[in-house]
């Protein structure tokens, strides 16, 4: 249902986490650590960058970090960077069945924003931590 290049950009974003207004990380330690592809991350960051999510510093010291907190970032603003720009808008034109079906995927898809606009990526560090825990529990 959603593809590499949102999982890679979730994952890159939780990797900034705690990073606003901080230290800025480098592509390079971020695919390194997490064994991500470079290119890939990188064009990621690039769009991310553009839709504001992330700022980036050139030279020594520099990398990226998040712009604001994971709790300021949706979901759908995400989703609507790495996903939804390629996508197409449902034709409601032509015959009537095209047009309800047309109408009736519109109404999805925006139901489907309205979902994904409610779930904060503060959610997935929660759960990250979570996880952080149950591990340390273990050890």
């Amino acid at each position: 249902m959603f593809s590499k290049k949102l999982q890679y950009g979730l994952h890159f974003l939780l990797l900034l986490r705690g990073s606003e207004g901080l230290q800025y990380i480098g592509v390079a330690v971020l695919v390194e650590e997490e064994k991500m592809p470079r290119k890939f991350v990188e064009a990621i960051a690039v769009a991310l960058k553009k839709a504001g999510l992330v700022e980036v510093k050139r030279g020594a010291g520099g990398g990226y970090r998040l712009a604001r907190p994971l709790s300021g970032i949706s979901l759908l603003d995400v989703w609507q960077v790495l996903e939804h720009a390629g996508a197409e808008e449902v034709a409601g034109d032509g015959t009537v069945r095209q047009m309800v079906v047309g109408e009736f995927l519109q109404s999805v898809a925006s139901q489907y924003q309205v979902m994904l606009g409610s779930i904060m990526l503060d959610q997935l560090e929660g759960l990250l931590l979570k996880e952080n825990d149950k591990m340390m529990y273990y050890i």
